[in-house]
């Protein structure tokens, strides 16, 4: 990551991943820090919703340490725990694991504080190809202004 003049711009969330069975994953994190850090970008937990110090733009972080199947010793993940715990949630990553990958894109949705909504016609199988991408907390409105902005003034009643 030579160029980061412009990193990241108006990121939501910030996702490090580090390789778990490197020599030194604690490195991995820092230098990534160090980066943000330098472009006056602080990696937290829960952004606050008054910052005190406006110089610094606080962004949401989740550590990913992949390749954890790599190193079935999970004495890293409890390290990085250990260290990094309080700042940034932190899950363990596998490709080879289904369910790794699961934990990895919900933890993204939750980062990211939204949600997706499969629709589907009656009687018809849910379409899991196109969802609607809608904040946490949307409402039944919410959604039918997203499909079209005329079909929620018309929405009398809907089935979820």
């Amino acid at each position: 990551m030579e160029d980061h003049r412009d990193f990241p711009g108006n990121a939501d969330l910030v996702a490090l991943i580090v390789n778990a069975p490197a020599a030194d994953p604690p490195a991995q994190v820092e230098k990534t820090r160090e980066i943000l850090q330098d472009k006056k970008i602080a990696t937290v937990r829960n952004v606050p919703e008054e910052p005190g110090n406006v110089s610094i733009a606080f962004i949401g972080s989740i550590l990913f340490c992949n390749k954890i199947d790599s190193n079935p010793d999970v004495e890293i993940l409890n390290f990085l725990m250990e260290m990094y715990g309080e700042e940034m949630e932190i899950h363990p990553l596998s490709v080879y694991h289904k369910d790794r990958l699961n934990e990895f894109a919900k933890a993204l949705f939750s980062g990211l504080k939204i949600v997706r909504v499969f629709s589907k016609p009656p009687g018809k199988p849910v379409d899991k190809n196109e969802p609607f991408i809608l904040p946490q907390n949307s409402t039944l409105f919410d959604l039918a202004v997203s499909v079209h902005c005329e079909f929620a003034s018309h929405l009398c009643y809907a089935r979820v």
